[in-house]
């Protein structure tokens, strides 16, 4: 069922007024309005399917809603304002007949890889899974962008009330740098990010990092750049690329494959 919205008038005919009818027609099924008068209820109810029939404000309609009014104190208009529409909806709820919602079959997380130092770190694999104290449950991964964002996108499993979530991110040869603490039935969207010490980063990755200014000194933002190998012969081979961040800043980690950078 759905909940009653206002204004809704006398003479009105849309689906909003169908749902007042349909919850008025409950009250009374329920003998929760005209509780003490049986032969009015049957009258009215009898009155309200004409009504219900052409979802038409008309008169049974209006003098439901007028009784409910009176018997919760309200001003007796037979139309349904706001006082009314809060007081039909509080008494729906009470009665349990609104329509749940569903859960969200999907969740998100979210957030950014950084270096101890704030530099943000491209390449890394960002992998969630849900752990159970025996084992984990793989739920998703994305690679970090040149921002060192992340996002993954996964399914509720089965059986499950609750995600116990846990974030780590991993170097392209796949040695664990860091992982998140565990985050117990996590919300259908969250944020995690993720620092990793400047210690721990492979032996066989490169970094180069600074900042790029345009001549008359102010910060070039979101300028693609691109790190290149100079090879014998004049050949170049492309290592990585990134965008630089707000400040011109921008930092490549790079593999040399074990030759001369």
């Amino acid at each position: 069922m759905n909940k009653i919205t206002f204004p809704l008038k006398r003479r009105m005919t849309r689906p909003e007024v169908g749902d007042l009818q349909d919850a008025l027609q409950l009250l009374l099924d329920r003998g929760v309005l005209l509780a003490n008068d049986e032969a009015a209820r049957r009258e009215l109810s009898e009155a309200l399917r004409s009504d219900r029939a052409e979802q038409t404000y008309g008169e049974a309609t209006s003098k439901l809603v007028g009784r409910f009014q009176k018997e919760r104190g309200l001003q007796a208009s037979g139309e349904v304002d706001e006082p009314t529409a809060h007081a039909l909806n509080a008494l729906l709820k009470e009665l349990g007949v609104f329509d749940r919602e569903p859960a969200p079959r999907f969740h998100i997380v979210s957030g950014e890889v950084r270096r101890e130092d704030g530099l943000p770190l491209q390449g890394m694999r960002v992998r969630a899974a849900h752990e159970t104290g025996q084992r984990s449950v793989r739920l998703g991964e994305d690679i970090t962008d040149a921002e060192g964002r992340y996002t993954i996108r996964y399914e509720l499993l089965p059986g499950v009330d609750g995600i116990d979530l846990r974030v780590s991110a991993s170097a392209e040869d796949g040695s664990l740098l860091t992982s998140s603490d565990l985050v117990r039935n996590a919300k259908p969207v969250e944020s995690m990010d993720l620092t990793i010490p400047i210690a721990g980063r492979p032996a066989v990755q490169r970094r180069i990092e600074g900042q790029v200014v345009l001549e008359h000194g102010l910060p070039a933002e979101k300028v693609k750049l691109r790190l290149y190998r100079r090879e014998f012969g004049g050949t170049s081979t492309l290592l990585k690329e990134t965008t630089t961040l707000a400040g011109g800043q921008y930092a490549f980690d790079y593999d040399a494959g074990g030759k001369s950078a």
